[in-house]
Parts: structure tokens; C-alpha cells; sequence
């Protein structure tokens, strides 16, 4: 009985993975339907990102912050000094925040 109904369960998987999708046509579905399709070209996107959620637009806004000094454009692309310890190359790195122009 046991191995009728694995046959019976594996038979009815290995035919819904092999059956034939006809994708749907532009009137076959909605605005809302097409929300939550997916497409094979579709990217994965954190859930608070997603264009249903009403506070996603300001996400792409630059983030602004008090005496923040402009990065200088002549700086970069320079090698930084390091020491070696024990054969491991020690870095001294600063952080701080800049604005950088990303389009002239």
C-alpha cells in the first residue's frame, strides 16, 4: 500500500514538474495580478522595498546629515601605507562621513 502511494505521489510531482505553462497574455491579467508575478528576469528585493509598500519611495533619496564636509574630487585611487606585523599587512583607515558627487 505504502509504495502505491509513493508511486502514486512521485508520478503526480514528476507530471505537474514537467507540464506544459502557457505564459498569460496582458489582458488575461490585471495591474494587481502583475504585482506579485514573476518574471524571469526578476531580481530579489528585500520586502520593505517592494512598490505595495507606501514608504519605499523615499528609500532612493540621498541621505543628508549635518556638517557633512563635500569629498574633494582630486583624492582617490591612491595606495595607502601600511606596516607589516608578523608578515601581515597593518592598514591605519579613518572613516567619516563626506558627500560625494556621484553625477557631475
Amino acid at each position: 500500500m505504502k509504495r502505491i502511494l509513493f508511486l502514486t505521489v512521485f508520478l503526480v510531482l514528476l507530471l505537474s514538474a514537467c507540464a506544459n505553462v502557457t505564459p498569460m497574455d496582458d489582458e488575461q491579467t490585471s495591474a494587481g495580478d502583475q504585482a506579485g508575478a514573476v518574471t524571469m528576469n526578476a531580481t530579489a528585493t528585500p520586502g520593505s522595498m517592494v512598490a505595495t509598500n507606501p514608504e519605499a519611495a523615499h528609500m532612493m533619496e540621498p541621505i543628508t546629515a549635518p556638517n557633512v564636509e563635500p569629498a574633494s574630487s582630486n583624492l582617490g585611487g591612491q595606495p595607502l601605507d601600511f606596516r607589516l606585523e608578523d608578515g601581515v599587512k597593518v592598514f591605519e583607515l579613518t572613516a567619516k562621513a563626506v558627500k560625494w558627487e556621484l553625477l557631475p
